[in-house]
This record gives structure tokens, sequence and C-alpha cells, in this order.
């Protein structure tokens, strides 16, 4: 059975790859592994992505700004849905399917 922790990893990796295949919008919501904050995704040159919050979104009440590689960031809401669908099947395996 897989950790928490483990699943977390995964579910990333997989959003990850979702975001690259399928792109970022500018606007959107973002998140990086290394870091514990969503952000918004301001712009992009290249594989460099800036990203950032408002005085109003932030938690300190300064505007905030940071630079990520783009390949490296996914859509938190994506990951939380991959998380998801890796738990049920964790829970359901071996288990009869009903009708």
């Amino acid at each position: 059975m897989l950790s928490n922790k483990e699943i977390i990893e995964m579910a990333v990796r997989e959003a990850q790859k979702c975001a690259r295949e399928e792109g970022l919008e500018i606007g959107q919501t973002v998140a990086h592994p290394t870091d514990g904050c969503t952000y918004e995704l301001r712009f992009v040159k290249g594989n460099i992505a800036t990203v950032g919050l408002t005085a109003e979104q932030s938690p300190i009440g300064q505007p905030v700004e940071k630079i990520f590689p783009l390949d490296e960031l996914f859509d938190p809401n994506v990951t939380k849905e991959k998380a998801v669908q890796m738990i049920v099947l964790e829970k359901t395996k071996g288990q009869p399917i009903l009708n």
C-alpha cells in the first residue's frame, strides 16, 4: 500500500505531465513541488515562468513574485484529482465491482 507521501509525489508528477502536455494559461493557479504556496502564473519566457501574488492575495500583505522552470509547475487542482483517484484505486484493490 502506498503512503500518503508517495501518493502526493505521484500525483504531482502526473499533474506536471498534464501541464506539459496540455499547457498552462496566464492567470491560472499553479504550484511548484518545492514551495508550499500556490501562485498565479504571470508570464513565460522560454522555459522560465514568473508567478506571483498581489498584495491582497499574499499572506504577508505585500506583492510576491517568484521564478520557476515552467516544466516543473503544475495545477494543484489536477494534483488533488489525481491523488483522489489513486486513493480510490488503493482502497478498492481486490474488491469486487458491483453493477
